[in-house]
């Protein structure tokens, strides 16, 4: 088996272990079991300062939070909090799955960067043919590298644009209004949360980074 044939082998087995992570993994709570049905739940708004190469802005959003603690329910603890244990073992799945490919990307960038600035240069003293062939192989192994990093570009921009949450948000509010109904507490509207406390969460998006910082009374 030549090298090229031992990258490509190595490439296809890092892609192929990607793309087979166990989608039904299980999130569960120390012990075994999975956690049940949280209180109820309302919605705290909260600034969002957004960055990107055009600036930073902000704006307000309305962040799900235990009404009896102000917790946060971020990722997969606001499926976990309406009982539906499924949902969030899909999101872990999800997000192990996007972490993988910015792992896998972020690697291959690196790599492919370092490859092609490592290629050796003919030496000064060599015949011009060898000189000729010395310089042909040393395009060749910089193209290479860049195109490595450029294949590792694409699985990070995949990364960043894979959603973790396996439903729209749309449906994360039914979830919730189904939830508080059944506990008689309403349909999960805008509400203060008991306690005081400072939340945080960030995150990527197509063409920059969000940070959410909330602050309840």
């Amino acid at each position: 088996m030549t090298g090229r044939d031992l990258r490509r082998t190595s490439l296809s087995t890092i892609l192929a272990a990607t793309l087979a992570l166990p989608a039904g993994a299980r999130a569960e709570a120390p012990g075994g079991e999975a956690p049940g049905p949280a209180g109820r739940i309302v919605f705290q708004v909260v600034p969002v300062v957004s960055g990107d190469r055009h600036g930073v802005t902000t704006s307000l959003s309305a962040v799900p939070v235990l009404a009896s603690s102000g917790a946060p329910l971020l990722g997969g603890d606001l499926y976990l909090a309406v009982g539906r244990a499924d949902l969030a073992a899909e999101h872990q799945a999800r997000q192990s799955r996007r972490t993988t490919l910015a792992v896998v990307g972020g690697g291959l960038v690196l790599g492919g960067l370092a490859y092609a600035a490592t290629r050796p240069g003919p030496g000064a003293d060599l015949p011009f043919d060898q000189f000729r062939n010395a310089m042909d192989e040393q395009s060749r192994g910089q193209t290479q590298g860049m195109v490595i990093s450029l294949g590792g570009g694409a699985l990070l921009a995949v990364a960043a644009l894979l959603d973790p949450n396996p439903v729209d948000e749309a449906e994360r509010q039914r979830l919730i209004e189904v939830h508080n109904r059944a506990l008689g507490g309403g349909s999960g509207e805008a509400g203060q949360a008991a306690g005081a406390g400072l939340s945080f969460d960030a995150g990527l998006r197509p063409g920059g980074a969000v940070a959410r910082v909330g602050l309840a009374f």
